[in-house]
């Protein structure tokens, strides 16, 4: 027989015993656009190991300082 889980009473789950796959980590990209803006924007891989943006993109400008200073958001791909 299989012995039954008992809940752990308010303690956290104990650590997984596998490391963080590239599938479950997340990337921040930076792409430089012509009319010298750029494009900030998050993704994961998808099963075939492509990145898949996740969230929204950020459209920045650099300011005097040197700074990404954000101008205005694109919405949410959908594919």
């Amino acid at each position: 027989m299989s012995e039954s889980r008992i809940p752990q009473g308010g303690l956290r789950k104990p650590r997984s015993k596998y490391p963080i796959s590239s599938a479950t980590s997340m990337r921040q990209h930076i792409d430089r656009i012509k009319d010298g803006r750029y494009r900030v924007w998050n993704s994961k891989e998808n099963r075939c190991c492509r990145p898949v943006q996740v969230g929204v993109a950020l459209i920045c400008v650099v300011d005097d300082f040197g700074v990404l200073q954000v101008v205005e958001q694109e919405g949410y791909p959908w594919h």
